[in-house]
């Protein structure tokens, strides 16, 4: 199978990388009432540490890996086409270097011709996403419907996940060592055959 993963929030624990660093740079500590959401960076009241935060190359080299991320990642790829697609972020210039130096850090095995830097994940094909946000999951199923998309849950999206799992047609999995263990009851009975990325 084609399996495209996410990075940011599935591989690399890149919110917690960005609070940390807030939080360091800031001195401040989370305001009163912080939620988890996709733009938590907007209850942040410093405005000049988190443009700092944003332009510094260490949001995207400086953290560690989501439990389980690498150790299900060397099975993906031990056992499927396995690509990491991943949004190139605001500023590419910065992202997309920083991305490859985490990634040549923390899995050296992994081909990196297997990297893709998109900002529209429904324009790939595959059978697999795994991604931690949902409108991409939704976007990318409404163009492949024969695929399997599953939501990594995280305190951003645990609202998501609940109600996902109510219904049907994206399933939930909690990391990449899970994922990669759902997948053979998932996968479908047949398979388009698949070009090049």
């Amino acid at each position: 199978m084609r399996v495209l993963i996410d990075m940011d929030g599935v591989l690399y624990q890149w919110t917690e990388t960005y609070l940390r660093l807030y939080r360091e740079w800031s001195g401040e500590e989370l305001p009163p009432g912080f939620r988890y959401q996709w733009h938590f960076m907007d209850q942040l009241p410093n405005a000049k540490v988190r443009a700092a935060v944003e332009s510094s190359h260490v949001l995207w080299t400086e953290g560690d890996a989501c439990p389980g991320s690498i150790e299900g990642l060397r099975i993906l790829c031990s056992n499927h086409d396995t690509y990491i697609a991943t949004h190139p972020g605001p500023r590419p210039d910065i992202a997309v270097p920083g991305k490859v130096q985490w990634l040549t850090r923390n899995a050296p095995w992994f081909d990196l011709e297997h990297l893709i830097c998109i900002k529209h994940k429904y324009l790939l094909r595959g059978d697999v996403l795994i991604e931690d946000r949902l409108r991409n999951l939704v976007s990318w199923k409404a163009v492949n419907p024969q695929g399997i998309a599953l939501l990594m849950v995280r305190p951003w999206n645990v609202a998501e996940s609940w109600f996902l799992s109510q219904s049907s047609g994206i399933g939930t999995v909690y990391d990449l060592v899970d994922a990669a263990r759902t997948l053979p009851r998932l996968e479908p009975r047949e398979r388009p055959a698949w070009g090049v990325a």
